[in-house]
């Protein structure tokens, strides 16, 4: 015989707590879900940061088809340079380099954010003859243009100017009062022989670079045409002088 026995009502505050137990219970088993989860992302990462740390070089391998090391100890630090999509790096000119963008620094012509022949502002860019920069000038368009000396001294003027060494490269910064600043490199100079030919005009290997920068204008010197202002930096100078416009030099852009 089956004896049937009456089950005690547990009432409504009992059921919630039941309720509320299983919720507790499943939340766990989620949280215990989660964690083998997020366990099982860190380890990868964990063992290749060990991978990383196993290694001290870095090898960079260029286009060119030269691998240049350099000791982990020696690295300050890693910036990389994003191509916009749509950009094909290949079609950027030697000597052109990416288009800079205007700097607004109040005063009467806005200056590029980098060299000409330069991908950033840290770059050297192109150190070039005379000539070779009048037309380099041209290969950004839009109304790119060497500076005037008149616009050179506008700019010793018009901003506060200081030497100093940023992501491991040494020049001058000139900020204006609006804030807005940019950044020459001391690019150095070359007294190697050249022709008037811009791609003949190419030197990548400057005397004094990261010492000194010259800067070409546009502007002949007063009392020959054989030289043309241009502005001279190092660490405790800047000013205009003339230079032989055989010299090669650094180029910075303006853009009315």
């Amino acid at each position: 015989m089956v004896e049937l026995v009456d089950t005690p009502d547990l009432g409504s505050g009992a059921a919630m707590r039941v309720s509320s137990s299983l919720i507790r219970c499943t939340n766990l088993f989620q949280s215990i879900f989660s964690m083998r989860r997020f366990i099982s992302f860190l380890i990868p990462l964990f063992f290749l940061s060990l991978s990383l740390l196993a290694q001290d070089k870095v090898k960079v391998h260029l286009k060119s088809g030269q691998v240049v090391e350099y000791a982990l100890s020696e690295i300050d630090s890693l910036t990389f340079h994003v191509v916009p999509i749509g950009v094909d790096t290949d079609t950027i000119s030697e000597l052109g380099g990416r288009v800079a963008r205007p700097v607004d620094l109040g005063l009467s012509v806005r200056w590029a954010s980098h060299n000409a022949g330069a991908v950033s502002v840290y770059g050297n860019g192109s150190v070039l003859a005379f000539n070779a920069a009048i037309s380099a000038s041209n290969l950004w368009g839009e109304g790119w243009r060497l500076p005037t000396g008149t616009e050179w001294q506008e700019l010793l003027t018009g901003t506060s100017c200081k030497w100093v060494i940023r992501n491991g490269v040494a020049g001058r910064v000139f900020t204006a009062d609006n804030g807005n600043s940019i950044f020459l490199p001391a690019v150095g100079f070359s007294l190697t022989p050249t022709d008037d030919t811009i791609h003949a005009s190419v030197n990548t290997s400057s005397l004094s670079c990261g010492a000194l920068g010259i800067y070409w204008s546009s502007s002949d010197a007063p009392f020959t045409s054989d030289q043309a202002k241009g502005l001279y930096m190092d660490s405790g100078n800047v000013f205009m002088l003339d230079f032989s416009k055989t010299l090669r030099c650094g180029v910075r852009l303006v853009k009315d």
